[in-house]
């Protein structure tokens, strides 16, 4: 038996650093984890047909700043800034990327999550721009070159590729989403929500 020392919940955000909701919800899944036993996990997920929206509204929210303003408090407290949002644009070479930095580490990977979500909802990078995202990464610290060289080869492709097909089996339709052991969550659901979630994963194991 495990001791509770070694007890935690796996929490598989799927998103896009497209989607403003996704950033918001990364971030209360980040501060849950300062005080939980909770794991982090990314899953990309392009936005294409999918909706968007929070689980804490009354009334589904457009994408757009506007939809957003009742959280713009909560994004300051996080430390988030949140300057809009950017352009509309094609993610996958940014999705590409973030499988990139996986293979360099979860440190890595989490750095450029944050990274690529603060440059375009904060800075209003356009992200969809290669050469954008290039220089961007670049200054998160990859390199530059090999990440280029990854995007035109596609080596990734596949990566994104199985994730779309593991949404589809799992019913996945909104971004963003989170799994807990088997139960979801749609939308960027409270830190409330977040916890009582995670306490009931904990305590059936």
């Amino acid at each position: 038996m495990r001791s509770d020392s070694d007890r935690s919940a796996r929490l598989w955000l799927y998103g896009d650093v497209g989607c403003p909701w996704s950033y918001l919800a990364l971030a209360r899944i980040r501060q849950l984890a300062v005080a939980s036993p909770v794991v982090v996990g990314w899953r990309p997920l392009a936005r294409g047909a999918r909706t968007e929206g929070m689980n804490d509204t009354a009334a589904p929210s457009p994408a757009g700043a506007e939809s957003l303003s009742p959280q713009a408090a909560e994004f300051e407290s996080l430390g988030l800034q949140f300057e809009g949002p950017s352009v509309d644009f094609d993610s996958r070479d940014a999705l590409q990327a973030l499988e990139f930095a996986r293979d360099f580490g979860q440190t890595v990977l989490d750095q450029t999550l944050d990274g690529l979500f603060a440059a375009n909802f904060a800075h209003l990078a356009n992200l969809g721009e290669r050469e954008e995202l290039l220089e961007v990464c670049r200054e998160l610290g990859l390199d530059r070159e090999a990440l280029e060289l990854a995007l035109e080869d596609g080596r990734y492709e596949a990566e994104l590729d199985f994730a779309e097909a593991e949404a589809e089996r799992y019913g996945i339709e909104q971004i963003p989403t989170i799994l807990v052991g088997r139960s979801m969550i749609v939308g960027a659901a409270p830190r409330e929500v977040l916890a009582t979630l995670v306490s009931r994963v904990l305590d059936t194991e």
